[in-house]
């Protein structure tokens, strides 16, 4: 067995110690560095800049100070499709209270979204998640997903697979009532 000599084994620690000190302000930065917002019960509903289909920008920040309902939902999805008239009758009934609704298709061309919304006639607030990232940022697993944002912009309810007319409903006036 080979003896290191002190020099050289003092250098090799003095390495080891570098490292050992780089890594920790590597995970200490990043442990502090701002994150990007996730969705989460109960905290502020992430931001958004998403490509409307009347080309404007839909953002959330658009509606501060209304409840919010967010959907997201695709064409392929059997019970989006059939949930999307519910939402539409929910809106029509509400938005006169100051509720906002956003429907967020999930990575479709925007001419197949666009044909299908003006199909079913519908005239609630669309938008277009093209790469995902606010799929990913909401933590949409399955679709249909909905969350219910209160008007101070934090995400009071969530709800995954279809609702019903009865959900939005109680759902609703639950946001409108803390307004």
């Amino acid at each position: 067995m080979r003896r290191l000599r002190p020099t050289r084994a003092l250098g090799c620690w003095r390495s080891v110690g570098a490292l050992l000190l780089l890594g920790s302000a590597l995970l200490l930065s990043a442990a502090c560095a701002p994150a990007a917002t996730v969705a989460r019960l109960g905290g502020p509903a992430p931001e958004f800049a998403l490509p409307g289909l009347d080309g404007s920008t839909v953002r959330l920040a658009d509606f501060k100070g209304r409840p919010v309902v967010i959907n997201f939902w695709a064409t392929w999805c059997a019970p989006c499709r059939e949930e999307m008239p519910v939402i539409q009758e929910v809106y029509e009934r509400y938005r006169e209270r100051g509720l906002a609704v956003v429907a967020i298709n999930m990575e479709e061309p925007e001419g197949v979204v666009r044909r299908w919304v003006e199909q079913g006639g519908f005239t609630l607030t669309f938008a277009r998640d093209a790469d995902g990232a606010q799929v990913k940022r909401y933590n949409v697993t399955s679709a249909p997903t909905t969350y219910f944002i209160g008007a101070d912009g934090i995400i009071r309810d969530v709800k995954l697979g279809a609702v019903t007319q009865a959900d939005l409903d109680t759902k609703v006036q639950a946001l409108l009532t803390a307004s």
